[in-house]
């Protein structure tokens, strides 16, 4: 990715740091983040592990009408060779063998909820884009992935979500009613179990994309709103064709800075060149936060994403003056928490000895003039995952 030996021999998680740039587009997200007018756009990368990726996908479907008998080895040679210059044609060739009945049940037992390792239905990059301060999320992914992450949040009411052939929904959004409560998701190119919504081929991409409400909103979103696109890559063909069917149509990338952040991936095979971030600037109006995609046994490697994440979320948790008048939240106690904020995993029973006792007592002030709206949700969940195993005593609340 980077001709620099620090960088090729280090570990993934970090090497995103060294991309020259990064670190000014990285402080310009949090900033974003911390005034709450950021609305996610969330790509495969975030589903990456769980779920198959774009090409991956494309594949599996080439698979099933060959093993179906419904096409010859010629045409799976041909499709592969087309695959990635015109996958959408490709998938409206491949779901025109299978008929729709069986391409939409294919899609659903692909992306239907799965259980990961973790014994959770969602990555650890769904996770911390569900706790992050985003307004909103908009995704690509078919996959329940980022709404099961939201329902598992401890604290907050039930997410709205739905799909962009919703256009009761699709209006909450373009006035910004929807916005105003928990954070809704929006599934802008259907979901899984709505096989009629799924946008996948040449001409389902021209029907969501051709004038109406969805358009409207689509268009409303990138010329007045604040984007941060996660888990797509560089050469995704959704951004071809935005370029080429949408974005040409409206509002053009004004001068100064860019309006929207790009966390983007870059496979390992795929050289950088400073002149990605003026393409991006120019054709999408966005500044891009790079991180490498390192390709094991065929399969994407996204770990840099999560540190990315992760990066954010330690500094939003993180008190804006460490004056010890200012801490969030103190403990006094022989097994007490000793950052400002602790972690969510500092006190769980996980984390404790065996020989220690059951039952732990905790006095915890709390200066709730002192916190963002951000910092107040982290310590609401705290507390909540701390309750199972420790007695709480608050002793002051300072409001």
């Amino acid at each position: 990715l980077i001709e620099d030996d620090s960088i090729a021999g280090g570990s993934v998680s970090n090497t995103w740091r060294s991309i020259a740039g990064n670190q000014h587009v990285f402080d310009a997200l949090r900033n974003l983040l911390t005034s709450q007018r950021a609305v996610a756009l969330v790509g495969a990368g975030a589903s990456a592990g769980l779920y198959p990726l774009w090409g991956s996908l494309i594949q599996q479907l080439i698979d099933q009408v060959i093993t179906r008998g419904l096409a010859s080895e010629d045409d799976r040679a041909f499709w592969l060779r087309t695959q990635h210059d015109r996958p959408h044609q490709v998938v409206r060739a491949v779901k025109a063998k299978l008929g729709s009945s069986i391409y939409g049940n294919i899609l659903y037992e692909t992306f239907k909820p799965r259980v990961g390792t973790d014994n959770k239905k969602f990555t650890p990059t769904h996770e911390i884009l569900a706790k992050l301060p985003f307004r909103g999320y908009a995704t690509t992914n078919y996959d329940p992935g980022l709404l099961e992450a939201t329902y598992a949040l401890p604290v907050g009411s039930p997410t709205n979500w739905g799909t962009w052939k919703d256009n009761d929904i699709i209006h909450r959004w373009y006035t910004g009613e929807i916005l105003e409560g928990s954070s809704p998701v929006l599934f802008i190119h259907g979901i899984y179990e709505r096989s009629d919504t799924v946008v996948l081929g040449t001409g389902e991409y021209r029907d969501a994309y051709q004038p109406g409400p969805y358009r409207r909103l689509f268009e409303k979103l990138w010329s007045q709103d604040n984007l941060v696109f996660v888990g797509f890559g560089f050469s995704d063909p959704w951004f071809d064709f935005l370029a080429d069917e949408v974005l040409s149509q409206t509002t053009r990338t004004a001068a100064g800075d860019s309006r929207h952040i790009a966390i983007l991936g870059l496979r390992s095979d795929y050289q950088y060149s400073p002149e990605m971030r003026n393409l991006w600037h120019d054709q999408y109006n966005a500044q891009v936060l790079f991180y490498p995609i390192q390709v094991v046994d065929n399969r994407e490697d996204h770990t840099a994403l999560y540190d990315i994440l992760s990066s954010l979320d330690r500094d939003l948790l993180q008190p804006e003056q460490a004056s010890p008048d200012s801490d969030i939240i103190s403990s006094e106690s022989s097994h007490a928490v000793n950052t400002a904020i602790p972690s969510p995993h500092t006190a769980t029973r996980e984390s404790l000895s065996p020989e220690q006792p059951a039952e732990y007592h905790y006095d915890i002030t709390l200066n709730w003039n002192n916190a963002t709206e951000y910092q107040k949700r982290q310590i609401l969940t705290i507390l909540q995952e701390l309750s199972g195993d420790v007695t709480l005593t608050i002793t002051e609340i300072i409001e």
